[in-house]
């Protein structure tokens, strides 16, 4: 049986892209949102990924960008941060 393969949104301001694999396919959308859908949820599901180093400023110098994300985030019916580190 096969599994349908479900294409994953990056957002076009997106400077480096998680690379998921050559089995996983991407298209690059502008998403309101996040940095990562799925086509036709867009304004469902969002997930903003940070480094370890973004989520830092975020938490000090960059705070008012980080709660207008987080504000955003917070209308979308499923919404996560990863952060790498």
């Amino acid at each position: 049986m096969k599994v349908e393969e479900i294409p994953i949104c990056v957002d076009s301001r997106e400077r480096l892209p998680f690379h998921f694999g050559p089995e996983v396919p991407t298209v690059v959308c502008c998403l309101p949102a996040g940095d990562y859908s799925s086509p036709g949820y867009e304004l469902r599901v969002a997930i903003e990924r940070k480094s370890l180093q973004d989520l830092t400023m975020c938490c000090g110098a960059e705070r008012a960008r980080f709660v207008r994300e987080l504000e955003r985030l917070s209308r979308y019916e499923r919404a996560a941060i990863v952060v790498e580190a």
